[in-house]
């Protein structure tokens, strides 16, 4: 899972985009893009933010991987 703001210098989503690419995940991946954040998604869109966790920890307990 990959969370990231589209305005982020630090982790730019265009590198980001070239390794999600490239990443073997055989359990699945998934890249979470907040248009208008940079660096700290949480800060800009903490409901949306709260979403995407939501949705992980979902999709973890589907595979039974959280005991």
């Amino acid at each position: 899972y990959f969370i990231v703001g589209k305005n982020d210098y630090n982790t730019p989503l265009e590198i980001l985009k070239d390794f999600y690419k490239t990443l073997d995940a055989p359990k699945g991946k998934q890249l979470y893009v907040f248009p208008e954040a940079a660096h700290l998604p949480f800060f800009k869109d903490p409901s949306y933010f709260y979403d995407v966790i939501a949705s992980i920890k979902n999709s973890l307990d589907s595979l039974d991987v959280i005991q």
